[in-house]
C-alpha cells in the first residue's frame, strides 16, 4: 500500500538554516578562513586597522590602493621609518593607501600575478 509522506516538525526557516550550516565550510581548506600568502601571489597588508579599512571600503564606498613600505636606494633595501607620532599614525590609518611590506617592483609583480 501507499503511505503518506512523512511530515516533519521543522519549519521552512529551520530547514534553510540547517542547509546553510551544511554548506558552510569551517575547515582549514576554506581559503576565506585560512589564508596564507603564497610566494608569488596575494598580498600582505601591514600597519593598518581593519575597522578603518572596513569603514572606508564598505561604508564610504571608496577605493583604496597599495603602497610599498620598502624602497631600494643605491646601497640596498631600506624600510621607511615607522617612528611616527600618534596623530601621524591615525592619519595613515584613515588614508586611502594600504601599506604592504614589499618594495615597488615586488608589489607590482604580486598585484599583476594575483590579478
Amino acid at each position: 500500500m501507499f503511505s503518506a509522506p512523512e511530515v516533519t516538525s521543522l519549519s521552512v526557516a529551520e530547514k534553510l538554516n540547517k542547509a546553510r550550516k551544511e554548506l558552510l565550510d569551517l575547515g582549514l581548506r576554506n581559503p576565506l578562513l585560512n589564508y596564507c600568502t603564497l610566494k608569488a601571489t596575494g598580498l600582505e597588508v601591514v600597519d593598518e586597522q581593519p575597522v578603518s579599512v572596513f569603514r572606508i571600503l564598505a561604508r564610504e564606498g571608496k577605493t583604496m590602493s597599495f603602497i610599498p613600505t620598502k624602497e631600494r636606494n643605491g646601497e640596498g633595501l631600506f624600510e621607511q621609518p615607522l617612528d611616527l607620532t600618534e596623530d601621524e599614525k591615525q592619519s595613515l590609518y584613515n588614508d586611502l593607501r594600504l601599506q604592504t611590506p614589499y618594495e615597488l617592483t615586488g608589489l607590482q609583480s604580486r598585484l599583476l600575478t594575483t590579478y
